[in-house]
């Protein structure tokens, strides 16, 4: 993120907002997640395509995003290749959910410190030679008699994303208009963001004028000294599952199913994604469905958007058939 613009971009992609003040809305097919509305469905027909064909669709450039993620709002067409499906959401809450294990083996992204499902232990000097100390900060303000700021330090930028999600929660907990101002009007959540921070704010319109009745901000610093890196050393204490990768699943081949990512590990994931199932259906970020599901050796994408069902193997797309309306409804019956 070089510039402001594709920071705020990052930060809405993350918490899953168009605007400001649009919090992340339960998502339907074709009832959007904190975004405008996307289609249910595409044209219909029938047929198999070959790996060398492009599905009829919208002109998009297909679902890859780059660094082995999919993205599950793009139409997936023969030849994508991708190790993990993104941009899934909960269709009834909104949280975010990750499909992983797509390709081969050991392509699984873990969170930082739980690489293949080990549990950090405490670092030494030489394993933080080359390793920089994440100063975060939350401070969390409101006109109810909040005032509260936390530190933690981490060897990763993760913690700010979640404290994002926090900070904005926050900022929107607080009544707008606020009670003991009855004559104003809200003016919304605002929020400015950098690489490093992202700021959220209430504002009021009153007779006097503009007042702020909730402040949050997520941030970070970062220090490399070797004082910096012994105080780090001297105050570590075991990090949990970092909130924002709570759900996230990875296909078990073992198993035949979904199951969470390290599931000794993660003790956060919501208890409906706790079991290992062959079958999952989930919402884009527009609230279009999408069904995952476990077939043989090969994982099936069905995306409402576009009436189509897709077959992923060793993490490429080996086929494509598009449905008609009556298949597609029936797939998420």
């Amino acid at each position: 993120m070089s510039t402001n613009q594709t920071n705020r971009e990052a930060w809405r992609k993350f918490l899953g907002i168009n605007n400001p003040s649009t919090g992340l809305e339960s998502g339907r097919n074709g009832g959007a997640i904190g975004r405008t509305a996307g289609r249910s469905g595409g044209a219909g027909g029938g047929g198999m395509l070959d790996s060398d064909s492009i599905p009829e669709g919208d002109g998009s450039s297909g679902a890859e995003k780059g660094d082995g993620a999919g993205d599950a709002g793009g139409q997936i067409k023969p030849g994508d290749e991708f190790d993990r499906l993104e941009d899934l959401y909960d269709c009834e809450t909104g949280e975010v959910v990750k499909i992983d294990g797509l390709g081969e083996k050991g392509s699984e992204q873990y969170p930082t410190g739980f690489e293949n499902c080990n549990k950090p232990k405490k670092p030494s000097m030489e394993d933080l030679a080359d390793k920089l100390i994440y100063t975060h900060t939350l401070k969390r303000q409101s006109i109810d008699g909040v005032n509260d700021e936390q530190t933690t330090r981490t060897l990763s930028q993760s913690k700010l994303w979640e404290n994002a999600s926090v900070a904005l929660s926050f900022v929107n907990s607080v009544p707008c208009p606020h009670p003991n101002f009855p004559n104003s009007t809200c003016r919304g959540v605002s929020e400015s963001s950098s690489p490093n921070t992202a700021t959220y704010t209430q504002s009021i319109r009153t007779s006097g004028g503009i007042r702020q009745i909730a402040y949050a901000q997520a941030s970070y610093t970062t220090c490399g000294t070797l004082a910096c890196k012994q105080y780090y050393i001297n105050k570590w204490v075991e990090e949990p599952w970092p909130g924002v990768d709570k759900n996230h699943l990875n296909w078990n081949k073992e198993k035949g199913c979904f199951e969470p990512l390290c599931p000794e590990l993660n003790t956060a994931v919501s208890d409906k994604f706790k079991d290992c199932q062959k079958e999952r259906i989930l919402c884009d970020k527009d609230g279009n469905k999408v069904k995952v599901e476990v077939d043989g050796n090969t994982v099936k994408v069905t995306q409402a958007k576009y009436n189509q069902t897709a077959e992923i193997k060793n993490g490429k797309v080996q086929t494509v058939k598009k449905l008609t309306e009556s298949q597609t409804e029936a797939e998420f019956k």
